[in-house]
C-alpha cells in the first residue's frame, strides 16, 4: 500500500493551531428513559428539587414544571468521561442550591481513573473537582446499595463517603473540597461478589457502603454526634458513632448472615430502618429481610413482608422509603424477583402489617394490582412480544433499587426499579393497605440518558434516525423531540450494527444478540422492507450467538454481507436471497468489520487489525488491498461516491481513500478520530459534509468539514462536551449541519447549526415562560416599573423589540414605554430587581440568548453573566415577579421568543 502524507507544513501548523467554531445548538434525541437509575434523593429544604443517580448515564435534576429530569454532567469533557458513573448523591438538608455527587465508573485494576468527588452550589450548573485517592464505581456490583454520600444535616460544611474496595470512610469538614480518612473507623467490608473471580470483575468489595445520622443528636451550626454506618460484611453489618466519627462500635444486636443495603433514621419516632439481601446486586439476591432498630430501647423487631426465614422467598431487599410527613409509613421493594416480576410493599404502622402492589389471582393464573403501571407517555416501556397471564408485557422491573417519597407531599415517589427503569406515582396514598384502592406508577424517566449505542443510520427517507444498542434493541426516529412508541420488535435486547439499502432506504437489517421466546425465534439478525416500522428473522450462520456487523449491498437487502460472532470462530458469511442462505466468504478472516460501498452494487469492504479487505462478487470472495492501516478504526464510505471511503483510526488519526481502499492518504490535520459520518454538502459545496469526532490539536469534540477534511469547524463546547464521543455517528443528508453521535455516557445528541447572526433575529416578540406559559409583562411605563409575568394577551406592555447591539448581546426594549428591560444598579446579586429604565446601552440593559432545548433560552444580562431572567419563587401566579437569580437550569428560568 502506498500512504501519502499529503499536507503542507504551513497548512499543517494554520489547521492545527486554531479550529474554527460554529454556533451550534445541540439538544438529546427523547427515548424517555432507558439507563439504570439506582436512586433519586428529595431536596428536604425545597419542594419539588430531586437529584438521580445513574450508573454510566450521568446525573440529573428534577424539573417539576415540566415533569422530566435535566441532566447536569453534559459538560464532562472527553478525557473525563468516567464522571458520568455516578455511585452516589447527597443533597444538602441545609441549602437548596448544594449538591455533591461521586463519580467513577471502575475500580478494576484495568482502570487507571480514581473516583472524583464533584460538589455544586448553584444545583449542579457548575461544580468544583476533587480527585480522591481511589477509585469510585459507579457501574461496579453493589451500586444499587446506599446512600454513601451524607451531608450532617445540622452542619452541611461536614460530608462522609463511604467507599470500596478496602479504602474505608472518608470525610470532609469543608463542603467537600478536601478529606480525609476517618481512621479510627474499624471495618473497610470484606465481602466481595465472587473473591477468587481471575477476570477482575467480582472479585473486587463493596466495602462501606451506607451512611445515616440521627439530626436529633446535632445543633443547627454543629456537627451532629450520632451517625450510622453500613459495611458490607455479613456478621459486622453496621457501626456507630456518637462522637461526630471520632471512635466507633459495632451496633449491638444487628442480625447476620446477610449484607445490609441501606439505612435510613427516622428521627421523629426514633428508628433506625434497614435492608438485608444475601448478596450486593444489582440484580443477583435469594434471601433477605427489613429490620428497624429503635434507637432508644436498642432492640431489634423483624418486618420483613416476606421473612428470609419463609421457604417461598426468592429474594432480598433493597429499597426502602419513609413517608417523612407520616413516619409510620414506609415502602419496601423486592431485589432480584424476576418471575413474574418485582413488586412493592407498602405499610402505613411502621412495618406491622404490608400490603403488596399485586397479588396472585385464580390458583396464580393472574394478577391483581394496587399499583397500576400506566406506559402511556413511554409506550416503548410496554415489552414487545407476546406475553401469557400471570406474564404481561409491562413489568415493574426485577431488581427494585431506591425508592424515594417527597418529604413535602406523600403522593408523591420515586421508584428506580433495574432494567424496569425509573417509575412515579402522584396519586401514592390511594394505595390504602387493607383497602381497594390503586395508585398509578407512570414512567418517572423523561429525560433520562444512557442507552448504550452501537450503530446509527440516517437515511435519505423515511425515518430521521434508527439506533441500535445494549438492552433495548433500538429505536425508529421520525421525531427527535418526542419518544418513540416502540423499539425495534424482535431481536429486541442487544443489537450491534444496522445498515440500509442505499439505493432502497425501506430495506433495513440489523443484527444483534437474539432472544427466544415471547414470540420471538431468537435469532440475531431482522430485515425490515417498510424502513424499520416492521421485521422478520431470515435464517442465519451456524453458530452465531450475536451480531457484530452486517452490511447490504447499495441494491437492496437481498445481497447481504454478516460478521457475526460465537463462541468459535463464525466465519465471515454472505447472502444473495436475504438470509435464506448463507455461504462462507474467502479471504477475509472472522470477526472483520464489514461495509458496503453505497455506489456499486455487490460491492463490500472489510477492515480488521490494519489490514483492508475488498469484494466485488457480492461478498463471495475478498481480495486484500492494503496494510498497515491503524489497527482499530470506524470505516465508512461515502454515499453517493463510488469507492470512497474513510477511516477512523482512533489514536492513529484519519485515513482516507478514493480508490477503494488500494490507497491511503493520512489527514496530517487529525490528531485523533474515533467515529466518522457524512451528511448534506454546505451550501455551495458538492462534496458531503464531513462530521468526525475526535481531537484536533489539543481539543476533543466533534468538528465538521465542508471541503473534504482540508478544514475543520468545532461544533461541540465546553458546556456541551458530552463525554468521550468516541462511539458511534451519523449524519443527515437532508439538512445541512445536522450529526447525532452518542455520547460518552449513553443517548444521542443531535446539532443544529444557529444562524450567521446569532439565536434570535430583529424584531417584535412576546418572551413566554417556560415555567407558566405566560408573557413577559410591564405593568406602567416609569422608570423603576417592576416586570412580572402575566397571560398573554397582545398587549403593547407584553411585546418587546429585540435588537442585536453586537459582540452576540441584545437590548430587549418595551413596546409601550420605549424603555429598556434592566437589571437594577446593574446588581450581580440574586434577587436583583428586573424592571424598566431609560435605555442608556449600560451593560445591566444587554442581554444574551442562550438556547437550552426545545426552542427555549436562558436570557442572561452582560452585567451578571452567572445569572439570568427568573421568575421569583418558581410561580406560576399571575403578577409573579421577574428577578436576576444564578443560573441552575430550572423552567422558570427558560423563555421562548414568539411572534406577537
Amino acid at each position: 500500500m502506498i500512504l501519502k502524507i499529503a499536507c503542507l507544513l504551513m497548512l499543517l501548523c494554520l489547521l492545527i493551531a486554531t479550529p474554527a467554531e460554529s454556533a451550534t445548538n445541540w439538544n438529546w434525541v427523547q427515548t424517555g428513559g432507558g439507563c439504570y437509575t439506582a436512586d433519586v434523593v428529595f431536596s428536604e429544604v425545597q419542594q419539588g428539587l430531586a437529584y438521580a443517580r445513574t450508573d454510566v448515564g450521568g446525573a440529573y435534576r428534577w424539573d417539576n414544571a415540566t415533569s422530566q429530569w435535566v441532566p447536569m454532567l453534559d459538560s464532562t469533557s472527553w478525557t473525563e468521561s468516567h464522571l458520568n458513573g455516578v455511585l452516589s448523591v447527597a443533597a444538602s438538608p441545609q441549602n437548596a442550591n448544594k449538591v455533591a455527587l461521586a463519580c467513577g465508573l471502575y475500580t478494576n485494576a484495568w482502570d487507571p481513573l480514581n473516583g472524583v468527588i464533584l460538589t455544586s452550589g448553584n444545583r449542579g450548573v457548575t461544580w468544583t473537582k476533587t480527585v480522591m485517592p481511589f477509585k469510585i464505581g459507579g457501574n461496579m456490583p453493589g451500586r444499587n446499595m446506599g446512600e454513601r454520600l451524607a451531608y450532617d444535616p445540622n452542619n452541611d460544611s461536614i460530608l462522609f463517603y463511604a467507599a470500596s474496595d478496602g479504602n474505608g470512610l472518608w470525610k470532609s469538614s469543608d463542603g467537600g473540597i478536601t478529606w480525609a480518612q476517618v481512621t479510627s473507623f474499624p471495618n473497610p467490608g470484606n465481602w466481595s461478589p465472587a473473591a477468587t473471580d481471575s477476570n477482575d470483575i467480582f472479585n473486587r468489595t463493596p466495602g462501606v457502603v451506607w451512611v445515616a445520622f440521627d439530626k436529633r443528636t446535632g445543633t443547627q451550626g454543629n456537627a451532629t454526634q450520632t451517625l450510622y454506618v453500613g459495611v458490607a460484611d455479613k456478621n459486622n453489618a453496621i457501626y456507630v458513632s456518637t462522637n461526630g466519627g471520632t471512635s466507633w462500635s459495632r451496633l449491638a444486636g444487628q442480625p447476620t448472615g446477610f449484607l445490609c443495603h441501606r439505612g435510613i433514621v427516622e428521627p421523629s419516632l426514633g428508628y433506625l430502618y434497614t435492608t438485608w439481601n444475601d448478596s450486593g446486586g444489582p440484580f443477583d439476591g435469594g434471601k433477605g429481610d427489613v429490620w428497624k432498630y429503635s434507637i432508644a430501647s436498642a432492640t431489634w423487631t423483624r418486618i420483613s413482608p416476606v421473612p428470609s426465614s419463609d421457604s417461598s422467598l426468592g429474594w432480598g431487599y433493597d429499597g426502602i422509603a419513609i413517608d417523612r410527613s407520616n413516619p409510620s409509613t414506609l415502602m419496601v421493594g423486592t431485589q432480584s424477583a424476576y418471575w413474574p416480576d418485582g413488586a412493592l410493599w407498602r405499610s402505613v404502622d411502621g412495618g406491622v402489617t404490608w400490603s403488596k402492589s399485586w397479588e396472585f389471582t385464580n390458583n396464580g393464573a393472574s394478577r391483581s394490582f394496587r399499583a397500576v403501571m400506566d406506559v402511556s407517555a413511554v409506550p416503548w416501556m410496554a415489552n414487545p412480544g407476546t406475553y401469557t397471564a400471570p406474564l404481561y408485557n409491562i413489568q415493574l422491573g426485577a431488581a427494585v433499587a431506591g425508592i424515594s417519597i417527597d418529604p413535602f407531599n406523600s403522593n408523591n415517589v420515586f421508584v428506580c426499579s433495574g432494567w424496569g427503569g425509573l417509575w412515579r406515582s402522584t396519586n401514592l396514598t390511594c394505595w390504602v393497605p387493607g383497602g381497594s384502592g390503586t395508585c398509578t406508577l407512570t414512567v418517572g424517566s423523561r429525560g433520562i440518558q444512557g442507552n448504550a449505542i452501537t450503530d446509527m443510520i440516517s437515511p435519505p427517507s423515511g425515518a430521521l434516525l434508527l439506533t441500535t444498542m445494549l438492552d433495548l434493541g433500538g429505536f425508529r426516529h421520525t421525531d427527535l423531540t418526542t419518544v418513540p412508541s416502540t423499539r425495534h420488535p424482535l431481536m429486541w435486547f442487544d443489537n450491534s450494527s444496522i445498515d440500509f439499502a442505499e439505493n432502497n432506504p425501506n430495506q433495513i437489517v440489523r443484527v444483534g444478540k437474539g432472544q427466544a421466546g415471547n414470540g420471538d425465534p431468537g435469532r440475531c439478525i431482522a430485515l425490515s422492507s417498510d424502513n424499520g416500522i416492521s421485521w422478520t428473522e431470515p435464517n442465519q450462520p451456524a453458530n452465531t450467538l450475536r451480531g457484530g456487523t452486517v452490511a447490504s449491498s447499495c441494491s437492496g437487502t437481498a445481497n447481504l454481507v454478516w460478521a457475526p460472532v460465537g463462541d468459535v470462530s463464525v466465519p465471515v458469511s454472505y447472502s444473495t436471497n436475504s438470509g435464506n442462505n448463507w455461504f462462507s466468504s474467502t479471504g477475509i478472516p472472522s470477526g472483520a468489520q464489514v461495509r458496503a460501498d453505497r455506489v456499486t452494487p455487490g460491492k463490500f469492504y472489510g477492515f480488521l487489525y490494519g489490514n483492508f479487505y475488498v469484494s466485488t462478487n457480492q461478498g463471495a470472495s475478498f481480495a486484500s488491498t492494503a496494510s498497515g492501516l491503524p489497527t482499530w478504526g470506524d470505516m465508512r464510505p461515502v454515499f453517493g461516491r463510488a469507492g470512497d471511503i474513510w477511516l477512523a483510526g482512533e489514536t492513529d488519526g484519519l485515513w482516507h481513500s478514493t480508490n477503494s481502499g488500494s490507497n491511503w492518504t493520512k489527514l496530517a490535520n487529525v490528531a485523533e478520530s474515533w467515529t466518522i459520518g457524512f451528511g448534506k454538502a454546505a451550501p455551495g459545496q458538492s462534496y458531503p459534509a464531513i462530521y468526525m469526532g475526535g481531537r484536533i490539536g489539543s481539543v476533543y469534540g466533534i468538528y465538521r468539514s465542508d471541503d473534504g477534511g482540508a478544514n475543520w469547524t468545532l461544533m461541540t463546547d465546553s458546556a456541551r462536551s458530552y463525554g468521550a464521543l468516541n462511539g458511534s455517528l451519523t449524519a443527515d443528508r437532508n439538512l445541512y449541519g445536522r450529526c447525532y453521535s452518542s455520547t460518552g455516557f449513553g443517548g444521542v445528541v443531535y446539532s443544529t447549526i444557529t444562524s450567521a447572526n446569532a439565536p434570535v433575529a430583529n424584531g417584535t416578540y412576546r418572551i413566554i415562560s417556560r415555567l407558566s406559559g405566560k408573557a413577559l409583562d410591564a405593568n406602567g411605563t416609569g422608570d423603576g416599573t417592576q416586570i412580572i409575568q402575566w397571560p398573554y394577551w397582545g398587549g403593547p406592555m407584553q411585546q418587546w423589540t429585540v435588537t442585536d447591539t453586537g459582540n452576540g448581546q441584545y437590548s430587549i426594549v418595551g413596546v409601550e414605554s420605549g424603555k429598556a428591560l434592566d437589571v437594577e444598579f446593574g446588581g450581580t446579586n440574586d434577587g436583583a430587581k428586573v424592571q424598566l429604565y431609560s435605555n442608556w446601552g449600560g451593560n445591566m440593559q444587554k442581554f444574551t440568548f442562550t438556547p437550552t432545548d426545545s426552542g427555549y433560552f436562558r436570557i442572561t444580562p452582560v452585567s451578571s453573566p452567572n445569572s439570568c431572567l427568573d421568575v421569583t419563587g418558581i410561580s406560576t401566579a399571575d403578577g409573579a415577579y421577574i428577578q436576576q437569580w444564578t443560573y441552575w437550569g430550572g423552567s422558570g428560568q427558560q423563555w421562548s421568543i414568539q411572534n406577537p
